[in-house]
């Protein structure tokens, strides 16, 4: 349908991934749902979906043209995002970085006071479990399974 489309995917720590996860769960599911009780454990279905979806991507993406691809990490985005924009559209060959690159700095600048969320540091029976689930993903992406990144202590449901 769209023979020329171009890709842009951007992989973040697994743990993170979980961690943002559950604070979706925890706030915009729960509130927007009119079930008070969920039937599944919150846990295993971000296991399972993440699994999902990171397996077809791993098994399909060799049938996008490379040169319609990009695959950029989130901490390398946030770190340094003209940087990586600017890699973003060089390698899928799009015109205009420059003509859009004061817009970019501009809001940029619009959000330099922003506070991302905190998570708290997983248990480490839970931290096991994802280690268990999503080994593959952290090793297809070469991210470190010791990772940590607050000081509290969350549990599955």
């Amino acid at each position: 349908m769209f023979p020329n489309a171009k890709f842009i995917n951007i992989h973040r720590n697994p743990f993170d991934v979980y961690n943002s996860t559950v604070k979706l769960h925890d706030t915009a599911i729960k509130k927007s749902s009119w079930q008070t009780k969920f039937r599944f454990s919150v846990h295993d279905r971000i296991l399972k979906t993440y699994k999902r979806v990171y397996d077809s991507y791993i098994n399909e993406v060799s049938l996008i043209p490379k040169e319609n691809f990009v695959d950029v990490s989130f901490e390398d985005l946030e770190k340094s995002p003209i940087n990586v924009v600017e890699y973003i559209y060089e390698k899928l060959g799009i015109d205009g970085f420059n003509k859009m690159k004061p817009d970019l700095e501009n809001y940029l600048d619009s959000v330099k006071n922003y506070k991302k969320n905190t998570h708290p540091n997983i248990n480490n029976n839970l931290k096991e479990s994802i280690i268990k689930e999503w080994r593959k993903y952290f090793e297809y992406w070469g991210y470190d399974t010791t990772y940590n990144n607050a000081t509290n202590s969350i549990n599955s449901d």
